[in-house]
């Protein structure tokens, strides 16, 4: 997958069920998330959905996303829901 500045439904669609590691700001490890589903959202809107631990929450904001077999790219995240298993995050393109 490769994602570049205007990162499309296609370019994730392929990758539901892979891990990013998603660097924290002022933290040297990242965090491992998943992402559960990639999802149209009107005509040219989409939505991405990332599964992740509890702890260290990720607070809304940018941060870069890592994969092992791509050139790394940044996502704005939002923290949706969470129980004391995982957060679920959501970034939302359009």
């Amino acid at each position: 997958m490769t994602v570049d500045d205007s990162p499309t439904l296609d370019a994730f669609a392929g990758a539901v069920g892979e891990r990013f590691l998603v660097g924290e700001p002022d933290r040297d490890d990242p965090v491992s998330l998943e992402l559960l589903g990639a999802a149209a959202r009107g005509s040219s809107a989409f939505a991405l959905e990332f599964r992740g631990p509890v702890e260290p929450l990720l607070e809304q904001a940018t941060y870069r996303f890592d994969r092992a077999d791509g050139d790394p790219f940044e996502i704005f995240i939002v923290p949706i829901r969470g129980d004391e298993s995982e957060t679920i995050y959501e970034a939302i393109f359009g």
